[in-house]
């Protein structure tokens, strides 16, 4: 089985946080996942866990991403960012093609598990600085029309998180030499195939 976990399963403020961090949930969504992690280790032998965090892709009409283009298209000109919450996107491009390097290792039988693996675009940022990525890539730097404002956690939500959250990836470039994009050309990348959709 392959299980989708995430980082909000730590509460630190380390800067990169490895698969052997001690998990410590900070908020419901969080336990939630844990104990999703705990039920799969104590029940089954082959698993692949995967933590990742931001998730964001080119889904019609779902997810951050095409929430924001959303907007822009219907006229919205003020966005508000979080500045004071920082942590690695991850897209959909970059899962699915770790997935597809699983399935490869599976079909050859070089699959190791039972495993944890940490997968996120390279980098990291706020969500102020992705908001204004977005906003920037989009409108091909033409933001003349749009004000973006810094906001912090709580203006959107009550729920508590870490301030910086951000998943060492190491592990799977040493294990499968598998070296994720730059989250900024990976949003270019969603972008694009966003664009070409219609809502």
């Amino acid at each position: 089985i392959i299980h989708f976990s995430s980082n909000d399963v730590f509460s630190t403020n380390k800067f990169t946080i490895t698969e052997n961090e001690k998990c410590n949930p900070i908020n419901q969504y969080g336990k939630s996942k844990y104990l999703g992690e705990k039920l799969i280790m104590s029940k089954l032998n082959k698993y692949i866990i995967i933590r990742t965090s931001w998730v964001y892709g080119s889904i019609k009409n779902k997810g951050f991403l095409s929430k924001v283009i959303k907007n822009i298209e219907n006229g919205q000109k003020v966005f508000y960012g979080v500045y004071d919450y920082i942590s690695s996107p991850t897209s959909c491009t970059n899962i699915k093609n770790f997935i597809e390097i699983l399935i490869s290792k599976y079909l050859k039988k070089e699959l190791v598990y039972p495993n944890i693996f940490h997968l996120t675009d390279q980098g990291y940022c706020s969500k102020y600085m992705f908001l204004k990525s977005i906003l920037k890539i989009y409108l091909k730097n033409d933001m003349s029309d749009i004000t973006l404002k810094r906001v912090n956690q709580r203006y959107f939500s009550s729920t508590k998180r870490s301030k910086k959250s951000i998943l060492d990836i190491e592990k799977i470039k040493d294990t499968y030499n598998y070296f994720p994009n730059h989250w900024s050309e990976n949003l270019k990348t969603e972008i694009k195939l966003l664009s070409e959709k219609k809502y």
